[in-house]
């Protein structure tokens, strides 16, 4: 497929990587876009019926919420395998992807993901930097938790491996590919925020409303594949220095 181009390089170890990433999303949204629409349209559906009935059985009680979180943690971790699974010419069959997480792999996921926004949350109250280096530390804990079973910590030390030396570039790479493609969300807010300084009906923001929505859908069909993207890319740059070290750490934390 066109993506293989892309994927057999190591990208952020290139000159013109974010050049890179921005042209491999817009090939992903062009040739995939269909697949990332029946995607949304299913997840959307599936967390709609979940709310409809955690309210019916739960109300709005912290049981409700909490079942609400853990399917939508479910959904990210879904899309993501998704996406990897797209990228690594895997069944894309939602059966399939399914059957492929376990109950162990989801719960060491979830106490990862709840250690990862602990310690981002304590570096942004210390300081905004430490917040920031922190977010981008632990910023391939999801990816990990789709792609991989682990324990939590083995899960935050593979997210902190990878990232080494590399958080600088992979902020660089988001905030260009993502600036990119949110150019015209942006735009339309800025039209927005004119029309209501100028004092114009209300009404005319719900027509805006509509490219608005559309606009975001059709950027996120080009950001989805990024941060998969960067996590396998990282994958390969970082696999001289695997050798299998992380499984003998887990034989370890095991033991």
């Amino acid at each position: 497929m066109r993506y293989n181009s892309f994927m057999n390089t190591t990208s952020l170890d290139q000159k013109n990587y974010l050049q890179k990433y921005k042209e491999q999303a817009g090939v992903d949204r062009k040739t995939y876009w269909k697949k990332f629409l029946n995607l949304l349209v299913t997840l959307f559906l599936g967390i709609v019926v979940v709310f409809f009935i955690s309210m019916v059985l739960f109300g709005d009680s912290f049981v409700g919420n909490l079942l609400v979180q853990l399917v939508s943690f479910f959904i990210t971790l879904f899309s993501i395998k998704f996406i990897l699974n797209l990228l690594d010419e895997k069944t894309l069959d939602y059966k399939e992807i399914v059957k492929s997480f376990t109950l162990k792999q989801f719960l060491y996921g979830l106490l990862a993901y709840i250690l990862a926004t602990v310690l981002i949350s304590l570096g942004f109250i210390l300081l905004i930097v430490p917040g920031i280096i922190i977010s981008f530390m632990f910023i391939l804990v999801t990816p990990i938790i789709a792609d991989k079973m682990l324990k939590p910590l083995p899960i935050l030390r593979e997210s902190h491996r990878l990232t080494k030396r590399y958080k600088m570039k992979i902020f660089k790479t988001i905030l260009f590919v993502g600036i990119h493609y949110m150019l015209i969300p942006i735009f339309i807010i800025l039209i927005g925020i004119l029309m209501i300084t100028l004092g114009l009906p209300i009404w005319i923001l719900f027509i805006l409303g509509i490219p608005y929505i559309l606009s975001i859908l059709w950027a996120n069909f080009a950001l989805i594949t990024l941060l998969p993207r960067i996590y396998r890319d990282l994958q390969k740059i970082k696999s001289s220095d695997i050798g299998n070290p992380l499984e003998k750490r887990e034989k370890i934390d095991v033991a």
